[in-house]
């Protein structure tokens, strides 16, 4: 089954406090969706799920919900990006 989006990043900020997130597209199977986490003017960092967060949603039409162990800190960037093997 194909996925038909043409969103497939979705970008927030982080507040030291939010740890839910909505990934924003609709993906098949979590393995589907890169985590990256960037402190404010740095380089962004993969996250691992299982390890920094947990993923839900795989295959609803409106997509899922990333949750973090630990919130994002202050103004770091938060990003989802949807790549199918």
């Amino acid at each position: 089954m194909a996925v038909t989006s043409e969103v497939s990043q979705t970008t927030y900020v982080g507040n030291a406090a939010t740890t839910s997130f909505a990934t924003g597209f609709r993906f098949l199977k979590n393995s589907d969706v890169v985590v990256t986490l960037a402190l404010s003017g740095g380089s962004a960092t993969a996250q691992t799920e299982g390890v920094h967060y947990a993923l839900t949603g795989a295959g609803s039409d409106s997509g899922g919900t990333v949750v973090f162990g630990a919130a994002p800190a202050n103004l770091s960037a938060v990003v989802f990006t949807r790549n199918p093997a």
